[in-house]
């Protein structure tokens, strides 16, 4: 059922947020599970059990948050604002067939015969993390949530089933924005463009539009059928690529994060 009506939600206790507008089915409901599938995420590193509850957003209000918090640190506290406001009493990820590289959408299957589920899904995105191959601790919402105690380190979290011993090795991202925490808000910004993928139009585009209109700083325009994108403007939210209906929008390495990748393999 698609969500179309709003809601107001108070939440006081809240560290960034004290209030969400969400899908008005959310306050008609006793209790949340949440279905998310493992995957990559350009800009969040990676996409599970936290982040799908973002879904609960309604249409171009996603666009908003992306806009108000371009910091990957800003929106990983939205997130985990957002998943102690909606409480959902069980989480599970899909692993049996996840995602690598550019994700939200244009990455490459992987089977990695996972399904992972817990009532903490700030402990599930932990699990997960450590089993596609990555440290929870530098990931934004597991770093996050670990900082803040709401989930015990991967050491600490009681695994059952058959799939402990699991370990994979997913393809990360194109992304160095994780450099933001770490340098100059300046370097930070010129990071964001020159360190990571940019989104570029394909030839299967087919004029929609519907990328242009829900762009959040209105970098993109359509003009005589074919979509122009303003890369001063484009803040890397890939809701473009997210968005796309014929998967017209694929991320492309600047030249200068080229050159840094093959430095980087000369090491």
């Amino acid at each position: 059922m698609p969500f179309e009506e709003t809601a107001e939600v108070a939440f006081p206790e809240g560290i960034n947020l004290k209030k969400f507008t969400v899908a008005r089915r959310l306050t008609e409901v006793d209790k949340v599970i949440s279905l998310a599938k493992m995957k990559t995420h350009t800009f969040m590193g990676t996409t599970g059990a936290t982040k799908n509850l973002f879904g609960f957003i309604v249409g171009m209000q996603k666009a908003q948050f992306h806009l108000r918090m371009q910091a990957r640190r800003e929106f990983a506290a939205m997130l985990i604002d957002l998943a102690n406001c909606v409480k959902p009493v069980l989480s599970i990820v899909d692993g049996i067939e996840g995602m690598e590289g550019n994700g939200p959408r244009n990455g490459n299957p992987v089977k990695a015969g996972l399904l992972l589920a817990g009532a903490n899904c700030f402990a599930v995105d932990v699990v997960m993390a450590e089993l596609m191959g990555f440290r929870a601790e530098i990931l934004p919402v597991t770093a996050l949530a670990l900082q803040r105690g709401l989930t015990p380190a991967f050491q600490e979290v009681e695994l059952i089933g058959n799939g402990r011993e699991i370990r994979c090795k997913f393809v990360e991202p194109r992304s160095l924005q994780s450099l933001e925490d770490r340098i100059p808000k300046w370097l930070a910004a010129f990071g964001r463009s020159q360190l990571t993928a940019r989104p570029e139009i394909r030839e299967t585009c087919i004029g929609c539009g519907r990328c242009a209109r829900h762009c959040p700083p209105q970098a993109m325009t359509l003009a005589g059928g074919r979509v122009e994108i303003d890369y001063q403007k484009c803040i890397r939210c890939y809701c473009c690529q997210e968005l796309c209906p014929c998967d017209a929008v694929q991320l492309e390495d600047s030249f200068l994060l080229t050159m840094v990748k093959q430095i980087g393999k000369l090491r």
